[in-house]
């Protein structure tokens, strides 16, 4: 799967040379192109020098020579030792650079920081004024290449980089907390972590800007006011969170309970009726469907985060009365998933991973009437490796790794039922199909395979129809896996 346009683009930022080629943007959606090119974020410089030959079966990259002829376009080539002179289209010659100054000053706008962006380091680091969250006044900076082999000199020429009220933003590689030592660490995140889903390719979350910052100091949470009564044998992955704004809704198999923030322990130890920041990361959780992370990019998670966490953990345990680790165990450098199923009220679509299709999708009639719906993909992403002797500057490798989503939904969810929770004929439909494994025999102008297919388009968000009919056998196949794990007789 490939990362979102904005993350590319950041990834690219904390290269020693920050430029795209065309191929690099060539798979971008031209809206979100054009936006970051209209932003500023993005400007064309001169054609690419060199280019790699595609006409043999050697790896080489050869110098490009232009030919100019009068009244003729000018036209690039580069020299092949086996095929001679290989002719390039000057399009894919183009390229871009990331606008580092620009980059500093949208994020200064996006945080509603004050004072005016300064840059401290040439290309490197710009002071972006002073950052009010979290109950707190931070001194805010933008620096790129923080894992380049000169990142400690760039730090040690400004010293306010070493201030524990510093919060430094970097575009995607976060620093290993070594490189601070030994002075105290300061906040450090990455902007791709911080990105907000929606059409706007470079708007920040304020809530997973909130989560991800460490607490400021006040009174430990007093605990829920009343605890969740699970049914005898509930495991933490027979539970589902519901999170709204002020308030989450418990359920364990039949049972439901609701609780406002306040009830379920996340007041703010300060003021009264105003929820704390791990009430923000719990927010977070349930946006992001149970894996606390971003795109691929969660890769390094700071003591602030962790700490975090540990709180919501407690705080989980005590609010729904359940022993053991709501939380999976995470292996280094990987997202927090919860054991348990959470998601946000009113959410109308499910939060897949950047790059899911319908094949990634299978939905799992697990209780009657309730579904669990899983996206796995293959993560892709790029490490930055340092160089093994004096005077190699490093390289980027590429990294992978799965990523997986699961959350329950009920057929009300999907927009399925009417009036007094009746289910519609779109989910009646919906339901033949996980019971036939994804296949359903019916007419090609069924309206209620019409409705379902626009209703599963509506949530996914994916391109294409999710159905698909066989003129020859007669029947709607689904273009996801579809089973269910309740017997006949149950349904």
């Amino acid at each position: 799967m490939t990362t979102s346009p904005t993350t590319a683009m950041l990834a690219r930022a904390e290269w020693p040379d920050p430029t795209l080629d065309a191929r690099a943007v060539a798979w971008w959606p031209a809206g979100t192109f054009d936006e970051l090119v209209a932003r500023g974020l993005l400007a064309e410089v001169g054609p690419a020098g060199a280019a790699a030959c595609d006409a043999c079966a050697g790896d080489h990259v050869e110098p490009v020579r232009w030919v100019r002829e009068p009244q003729l376009p000018p036209r690039a080539c580069i020299s092949c030792p086996e095929f001679g002179v290989v002719w390039l289209d000057p399009a894919d010659l183009r390229r871009w650079v990331v606008r580092l100054r620009t980059l500093a000053r949208l994020v200064t706008g996006a945080l509603r920081a004050s004072g005016e962006v300064v840059e401290r380091v040439p290309g490197r680091v710009w002071k972006l004024g002073t950052v009010r969250a979290s109950g707190r006044s931070w001194t805010g900076f933008l620096a790129v290449g923080l894992t380049r082999p000169d990142a400690a000199a760039v730090i040690e020429s400004v010293p306010e980089l070493r201030s524990p009220n510093a919060l430094v933003f970097v575009p995607s590689a976060v620093p290993a907390s070594s490189l601070w030592a030994p002075d105290p660490k300061p906040t450090v995140l990455a902007l791709c972590d911080l990105l907000a889903p929606g059409t706007d390719p470079f708007a920040l979350d304020r809530d997973t800007f909130t989560a991800a910052l460490p607490p400021g100091e006040r009174s430990k949470s007093k605990g829920p006011a009343r605890t969740f009564v699970a049914p005898p044998g509930t495991t933490w992955d027979r539970v589902e969170l519901l999170v709204g704004e002020h308030d989450v809704r418990v359920r364990a198999g039949a049972t439901v309970e609701r609780f406002g923030f306040a009830e379920a322990g996340f007041e703010d130890g300060r003021k009264r009726d105003v929820p704390d920041d791990v009430w923000a990361v719990l927010r977070v959780l349930a946006r992001l469907g149970g894996a606390l992370g971003t795109g691929d990019q969660i890769t390094t998670k700071g003591n602030d985060l962790k700490q975090k966490v540990s709180t919501l953990r407690e705080r989980l345990r005590a609010l729904v009365g359940l022993d053991g680790d709501p939380f999976h165990r995470t292996p280094r450098g990987r997202p927090y998933r919860a054991r348990f199923a959470i998601r946000s009220a009113g959410a109308a679509t499910f939060p897949a991973p950047p790059g899911a299709t319908w094949d990634d999708v299978t939905v799992t009639e697990v209780e009657p009437g309730i579904l669990a719906i899983a996206v796995a993909v293959e993560a892709r992403g790029a490490e930055y490796v340092r160089g093994e002797e004096d005077g190699d500057p490093g390289r980027w490798e590429g990294t992978t790794g799965a990523r997986d989503h699961q959350i329950h939904y009920t057929l009300a969810d999907l927009g399925l039922t009417g009036p007094g929770d009746t289910v519609e004929p779109a989910g009646e439909a919906l339901l033949e199909l996980v019971r036939g494994r994804g296949r359903l025999p019916r007419p090609a102008g069924d309206e209620s395979l019409s409705a379902l297919g626009d209703a599963l388009a509506r949530f996914f968000r994916f391109d294409g129809p999710p159905l698909t009919f066989d003129r020859k056998r007669h029947q709607w196949t689904a273009r996801f896996e579809a089973a269910s794990l309740v017997p006949p007789f149950d349904r």
